[in-house]
C-alpha cells in the first residue's frame, strides 16, 4: 500500500506544471522585436550596439589594438558595413539617433551603414564616452613581448582596476 501510494505522488508531482518556469515558445523569437498591431500608441526604443568592421589592425592579431588611431577600415570593414545596412533594411530597422567612437574606424563604420540606409552623416554623433579603451603605451607593440606570464598575472590580480602605462578610459 505504501509503494502504490508514493507512485501515486509522484505521478501527481509530474502532471503538475511548474508556475515559476516561463511558457514555451511555440515559435523562435524573432530576430528584432517590432511593435505588434494595437500597440501603435506605445513607443519602444531599440538600442543595436555595433563594433567596427575589420580594420587594418586586426590583420595584425600580434601587436596590442587599443584606441590606436590610425587603423582605419579594410575593403573587407567596408564591404561589412554595407552587408549590416543591407541586412538592418531587410529587418524595417530605422534609426532615430546614432552614437560612434570618434576613432576613424568606427566613425567609418557608422557613416556607411547610415549612407546606405539614407540616415543623414551630419547627424552621426561623435562621443568619447564610447571610444574604446586605451592601451597606453602598449598599443601597437608586439602581443608576446608586453603579455607575460607576469604581466598576465598582474593584470587578473588588479582587474577590474587594471591599466595599461600611460592607458586608462
Amino acid at each position: 500500500m505504501v509503494i502504490s501510494k508514493e507512485r501515486s505522488l509522484t505521478e501527481e508531482k509530474k502532471k503538475k506544471k511548474n508556475v515559476l518556469s516561463p511558457p514555451p515558445h511555440p515559435h523562435p523569437p524573432p530576430i528584432f522585436s517590432r511593435i505588434a498591431s494595437g500597440d501603435e500608441d506605445r513607443s519602444v526604443t531599440e538600442v543595436y550596439l555595433i563594433s567596427h568592421g575589420e580594420c587594418d589592425l586586426n590583420l595584425r592579431p600580434d601587436l596590442v589594438g587599443g584606441r590606436c588611431h590610425v587603423a582605419a577600415l579594410t575593403p573587407n570593414g567596408k564591404r561589412q558595413a554595407r552587408a549590416l545596412a543591407v541586412f538592418f533594411k531587410s529587418q524595417g530597422v530605422r534609426f532615430s539617433s546614432v552614437y560612434s567612437s570618434p576613432l576613424d574606424r568606427a566613425r567609418s563604420m557608422a557613416v556607411s551603414v547610415c549612407q546606405e540606409m539614407s540616415f543623414p552623416e551630419e547627424h552621426v554623433q561623435s562621443s568619447d564616452a564610447i571610444i574604446e579603451m586605451s592601451l597606453g603605451d602598449w598599443e601597437g607593440c608586439n602581443q608576446l613581448e608586453i603579455y607575460s606570464l607576469e604581466t598576465l598575472s598582474l593584470i587578473e590580480r588588479c582587474q577590474p582596476d587594471f591599466t595599461a602605462p600611460s592607458g586608462g578610459c
